[in-house]
Formats: C-alpha cells, structure tokens, sequence
C-alpha cells in the first residue's frame, strides 16, 4: 500500500542570527530559500529536468554554505523533525510534478553525507518499493582520479591561454592531485575548490556492477530519477548524467534530477 506523507506545508525559512528558523505555515519576503515548484528543462542534456529548492537571490555565499553544511553535517542545529518536513515537502511537490509511482530507476551518488540516502529512501512513501530500481553509483578508488588533460589543453588553446599561465595551472592541478591521491576519502567540493578546475575532473563515478549496467543499457521509455542532496557547482550531477550517457542507453528515457537545495542555474 501506498503511504502518503502527512507533511502538506510551506518551507518558510528564516535565519534570525544566530540561527536558522522553519515556519512550516508561512512563506514571507524574509525566507533564504524557495521551492521552484516546476520541473525546468536542462540547458545541456535532452529529456533531462530540475526539481529543487532554491536560495533566494540576495542571499550571501556564507549564509549559503553555512546553511547547507548543517543539513549535510550538523543536522542538530537545524533539528532532525524540520530537516524530514523540509524534505516531504519537497518530495510531495515532485510527486504532483512527475508522479513518483511511475519512477523506475533511481540514481544516487555515493556520498559521505546521509542526506541523499536518507532522500532516497523517503521515495518508498509515494511508491512500493518494488516497483523500481535503486542503483547506487560508487567513486572509482582514489588512484584512478585524474584531470582530463586532453580537455584542459583544448580550453586552453581555444581560450588563448598564455603558455606561462598554462605551466602555472598544471603545477596547480598536479598538487591537487597529489594531496588527492594521499587521501582516504575524496570529495569534490571539500579537495577541488577552485570552480575553474573542476571542469576538467574525468568522470570519478562508475556503476557498481555489471547487472546495472546491462539493466540501464537495455532499458526503454523508462523514468529515471537522478538524486542528489546539494547542487552547487553541478560538477556531481553532470558525472551521474554523463556516466550514464557512457552507457549509450535508450534515448526514449526521461531523467529527472532531484536535489534538495541548490542554485538556480542549471547544466
């Protein structure tokens, strides 16, 4: 049987310093964030759309990344009773968007946060669990991250990039990966800071096992969905996509991207 969730409200949040404040009855001009409340197409991929909440536009960077560190790591501060409204809310709003019954795959990144699993499992409330796919894309082992060179030379040379320029972001790059391949977790937004660089990152995602990927290889007119907690720089969903578009699958599919909050630019 289908569960419904009780959870019809507003997601009116507030930062009243030092603090952040949900009024789940009310939604006002002081709100940080908003529901965008449609599905909006992407700007690169075919049949792919967005679905998340959105920082309000005059809100600060710091504010931003202060608020969602506390829903990644210090859900405390938050209170675990809001952050689970703050989630239905917007899960109930996807479900009017795309019906989540008719979900039958979903696609979530391996993350050192619990969010994205603690999103994908509240998928079952719409849905009975076996009626779709869960499949977990996992990073590839530390070594193997690396720079795709052969684009960063491209961009270079398209952008008439100065040679001493060039040699000084390659002494850069080559230091990220150092440190990179010395940790025992990698994190693209915690170990690869600096925006410009994160374009050229190959693919650090791949399909757990072969099962998977002869499932999504063959698969026809199919909904998939695609969760991630946070979109920031969009670098995490972009691997997702393209690593599924590696597959060469089907494009009669239509993907759906779900992540709880992010910016209102889109890939």
């Amino acid at each position: 049987m289908i569960r419904k969730t009780k959870y019809m409200l507003s997601e009116g949040v507030k930062f009243i310093a030092p603090s952040f404040v949900f009024d789940f009855e009310h939604d006002n001009e002081e709100d940080v964030i908003k529901l965008n409340g449609s599905l909006k197409s992407s700007e690169v991929f075919e049949s792919t759309y967005f679905f998340q909440y959105e920082f309000e536009s005059n809100i600060s960077s710091n504010l931003r990344s202060e608020f969602i560190h506390a829903l990644k790591f210090n859900q405390d501060t938050l209170g675990k009773d809001n952050i689970d409204k703050f989630i239905d809310k917007a899960l109930v709003n996807l479900n009017k968007a795309i019906n989540l019954s008719n979900v039958d795959v979903i696609l979530y990144p391996q993350s050192s946060s619990s969010l994205t699993k603690d999103i994908v499992d509240k998928i079952d409330y719409f849905t009975d669990a076996d009626k779709y796919i869960k499949i977990e894309l996992v990073k590839k082992k530390i070594s193997e991250i690396n720079f795709n060179w052969d684009k960063f030379d491209k961009y270079c040379e398209l952008n008439g990039i100065p040679i001493n320029t060039k040699e000084i972001m390659v002494r850069k790059m080559n230091k990220m990966l150092d440190n990179i391949h010395s940790l025992d977790y990698f994190s693209i937004a915690k170990n690869i800071k600096d925006q410009k660089y994160k374009r050229f990152l190959k693919n650090i995602y791949k399909f757990y096992d072969e099962k998977s990927i002869d499932l999504l290889k063959t698969i026809k007119d199919k909904k998939i969905l695609i969760i991630d907690d946070i979109y920031t720089s969009g670098i995490t969903i972009e691997q997702i996509i393209k690593a599924y578009q590696m597959l060469d699958p089907d494009d009669s599919n239509i993907l759906t991207v779900f992540t709880l909050v992010g910016k209102s630019k889109k890939i």
